[in-house]
């Protein structure tokens, strides 16, 4: 399978920049697919924060946020 790297959507607040994917849920079968829509940014923007939006899921490391949904819109008014 061949990964193109295109990633879902990018946001830009400033000078920072976030690249974000969308899934229902992250698996093994389309982790590799997920995670690979990151290549072409990560060599355009140096720095930008990664993330991808699930239905519940929730894993936090050095390079790739993982977060549920209803976490990444929640906002205190």
């Amino acid at each position: 399978m061949l990964i193109n790297g295109e990633c879902d959507f990018v946001a830009k607040k400033g000078i920072n920049y976030q690249a974000i994917q969308v899934c229902y849920v992250l698996t093994p079968e389309n982790s590799k697919r997920e995670f690979g829509g990151f290549t072409t940014i990560e060599n355009d923007v140096k720095g930008c924060e990664k993330t991808i939006i699930t239905y519940n899921q929730e894993i936090k490391d050095d390079n790739v946020t993982v977060i549920p949904a209803w976490k990444y819109f929640y906002y205190e008014k």
